[in-house]
């Protein structure tokens, strides 16, 4: 038994102290795929961190259009299809056809966002 309790103690400290465990978040567009992690999306403006340096990319809003991909999911991986509006440290807001979701960033495995 106090085993168990030890080995819930230690899962949840390596959860917790490395939120960001695997980031491959990426950008499609017409020409090229930009991949990094992104830093945040506000609307149209969307800012990567990628081994080149920091880029900053536009797109249009595409109401009704959903694109977007966010993988969610710590144990059990779910892919959610929608419009990603908002994203920075702590959360991510994915506009999809059923309504709003936010996500912490803590579940967030992988972004992918297409202009």
């Amino acid at each position: 038994m106090k085993k168990l309790i030890l080995s819930i103690i230690f899962a949840t400290f390596l959860l917790s102290a490395f939120p960001n465990l695997a980031k491959a978040d990426s950008i499609v567009l017409s020409n090229e795929t930009i991949t990094g992690k992104i830093t945040y999306v506000l609307r149209g403006l969307v800012e990567i961190q990628t081994s080149d340096g920091i880029k900053k990319i536009t797109r249009s809003d595409s109401q009704g259009i959903y694109k977007d991909i966010v993988i969610a999911g710590i144990f059990k991986k779910k892919k959610i299809i929608g419009n990603v509006y908002y994203l920075d440290r702590n959360s991510v807001e994915i506009s999809t056809a059923s309504g709003n979701l936010q996500i912490s960033k803590f579940k967030v495995k992988d972004v992918i966002l297409y202009k």
